[in-house]
């Protein structure tokens, strides 16, 4: 779960702040957290009914997309911030039907001892209620758990399949 953890609830808003703290070098995280999301980005949390693949093109202007093999995919959010090995920046529904927008922004930094990933989430739009805490929940699961074990572990909670 977030060691620290704020949502404001606004109607038509979600506005997360949330953060982990992992057991492994800041290098480490960002390389499972950009190039390795088909490890740990566990189900249920997909776009497809059967995703094959999750890859984010690490430079502005790049995509986090979901790939459903050779049926199609769809497009999570697109690159609009990037400090490699610090912080991503991503706009994009992020799974959220209808017109909606949405910044999502990961950032890593060194403690004495591991890292910690902070994650900034804010959507405005047409939102149906609880839609902030259903994100709360996801990303405490995905970031929190599946991340995490991923790194500290080598435990994969990903797409089955994904080598």
């Amino acid at each position: 779960m977030a060691t620290t953890e704020t949502a404001v609830r606004i109607p038509g808003a979600i506005d997360l702040s949330l953060e982990y703290t992992i057991d492994a070098p800041p290098e480490r995280v960002w390389q499972a957290l950009t190039a390795e999301l088909a490890r740990w980005w566990g189900s249920g949390f997909h776009l497809g009914e059967t995703p094959t693949d999750l890859t984010l093109e690490l430079e502005v202007g790049g995509r986090l997309l979901e790939f459903w093999g050779d049926r199609g995919g769809a497009l999570w959010g697109r690159v609009t911030g990037l400090e490699h090995g610090r912080w991503v920046e991503l706009e994009g529904r992020f799974g959220i039907a209808g017109p909606v927008i949405g910044i999502v922004c990961w950032e890593v930094e060194p403690l004495a001892a591991g890292t910690r990933l902070k994650l900034s989430h804010t959507a405005h739009g047409l939102l149906r209620e609880g839609t902030g805490e259903s994100y709360t929940y996801g990303w405490n699961l995905l970031l929190g758990e599946n991340l995490k074990a991923w790194v500290e572990r080598g435990e994969a909670r990903g797409l089955p399949g994904v080598d």
